[in-house]
């Protein structure tokens, strides 16, 4: 590996850049800050699920929705799948977090000038290295969440007809087949 010797500061691989302190206090405190946030508004992302799937026409309330999942499947409904979400929360946004700021100080130790366009390509970076690795859990966390869940259509209610997930774990395997 190449390195390189910068105003007093002792030659740095990349590899040691990488995996730096600074760099994985970034990823720890970052995902760490998404799964409070989440734990705390979880019933919100719960009722905007159901928003997307609800077939109905005519708009319905956040407060409405919420009332009915509560009267119709329980307060616990409201935290149904809730693991799942943080653990792939928690990866996602150490993937982000750990990508975007190995690929800062990289660029800072190659003498490269922060200017908003370079953060936006790094973020761009970052971001699409935590879609294409975090998608999978994403797509299981989803339909861990859907399940036994009663949506509407215009025809009426329907149960959610996905495969059965016993948790996260199970759900990749299951979708890697």
């Amino acid at each position: 590996n190449k390195t390189k010797q910068m105003s007093g500061i002792s030659p740095v691989t990349s590899q040691q850049l990488l995996f730096s302190r600074v760099n994985l206090t970034h990823a720890f405190s970052g995902a760490t800050g998404s799964v409070v946030a989440m734990t705390l508004f979880y019933p919100l992302d719960i009722i905007r699920t159901r928003l997307q799937v609800d077939d109905r026409k005519d708009l319905i309330h956040l407060a409405t929705l919420a009332k009915e999942i509560i009267e119709e499947e329980g307060w616990e409904c409201l935290y149904k799948g809730i693991r799942p979400v943080l653990v792939s929360l928690y990866c996602s946004n150490f993937v982000y977090f750990y990508t975007y700021t190995g690929l800062k100080l990289l660029a800072s130790r190659r003498g490269w000038t922060r200017t908003a366009p370079l953060d936006l390509l790094i973020a761009a970076v970052a971001g699409s290295v935590n879609v294409i690795t975090t998608t999978p859990l994403w797509v299981a966390t989803t339909r861990i969440k859907l399940q036994n869940a009663r949506i509407r259509t215009e025809e009426g209610e329907v149960d959610t007809q996905v495969e059965r997930y016993s948790g996260l774990r199970d759900g990749l395997v299951k979708i890697a087949r």
